[in-house]
């Protein structure tokens, strides 16, 4: 079966990559010590319950409003089935923006914030984009050793994405909205909750290595219950690129390369691709 053959091949070459990288990093660790560069940077304005205060705000917010709009107003109106379909998406997809447009708002009002507070500059970008293919790279050898274990129970709970792409399986307009939600909205969006506000407030307030560990907790646990475990190292490797690098460019990339790559191996394994 070709589909399963290229989705496997893909897997075993970036295990193969990975598991050379991890090798490599061990060595280079126990041999000299670590020394990836550490982007020069300034503490955030805003304090950790300054930015949990800010996401929840925007979160109830946005969630009420995207409720209005899924109701038509009224509680009578909401609709029995809990299928994740195309109008669900779409919704979310709306209130991703707004949280996109709101938090560094309502950050900037409550405290003098520079684009570098958000992880936004332009000097250099290419160091950055190499270490989002690092970072994705790395990250595929622990999340599939988590991820192969818990097969059974994965399945039993298939991710709403996925059962959204199997429905639409022969609607391309529908693939275009997956797509833009995996590998473009949904890094934006978590990365700038969990990456920028909070784990930028905590690096100001606790040790490092706790800042990282906390919203990387948090990340996973936002997920179903079979994707949070898999997810934990990949949430982990995202908050060590974040702290060495205080750059939203290489952790939205990073993790839409990780989505992307998801998303073209479910397409092979669903045949969807010929």
């Amino acid at each position: 079966m070709q589909s399963d053959y290229r989705a496997g091949a893909l897997t075993l070459a970036l295990l193969a990559v990975s598991t050379g990288l991890w090798i490599n990093l061990l060595r280079q660790g126990f041999r000299s010590g670590w020394s990836w560069p550490l982007q020069p940077r300034r503490d955030v304005p805003w304090r950790p319950w300054e930015a949990v205060a800010t996401i929840l705000i925007v979160l109830i917010c946005v969630g009420a409003v995207a409720h209005q709009f899924a109701t038509g107003g009224s509680v009578a109106d909401v609709p029995e089935s809990t299928v994740f379909d195309l109008r669900k998406l779409q919704l979310f997809a709306g209130s991703q923006l707004a949280q996109l447009a709101l938090i560094p708002l309502i950050l900037g009002i409550w405290c003098p914030c520079r684009w570098e507070d958000f992880g936004l500059r332009r000097h250099g970008w290419k160091t950055d984009l190499q270490f989002a293919v690092w970072g994705v790279l790395l990250a595929q050898l622990p999340v599939h050793l988590l991820e192969y274990p818990l097969q059974s129970w994965r399945a039993e709970a298939p991710h709403p994405m996925l059962e959204l792409l199997k429905q639409s399986r022969d609607d391309w307009w529908a693939m275009l909205w997956i797509a833009v939600e995996l590998v473009a909205l949904a890094p934006l969006v978590e990365e700038l909750l969990f990456r920028v506000a909070l784990q930028g407030a905590l690096e100001r307030e606790i040790p490092a290595v706790w800042s990282i560990i906390l919203p990387a907790a948090a990340f996973a646990c936002i997920h179903q219950n079979s994707d949070w475990i898999p997810l934990f190292p990949l949430a982990l490797i995202l908050g060590y690129v974040y702290y060495r690098r205080r750059s939203f460019l290489a952790n939205v990339v990073l993790h839409g390369l990780f989505n992307g790559i998801s998303f073209l191996s479910a397409l092979w394994l669903m045949k969807i691709i010929p």
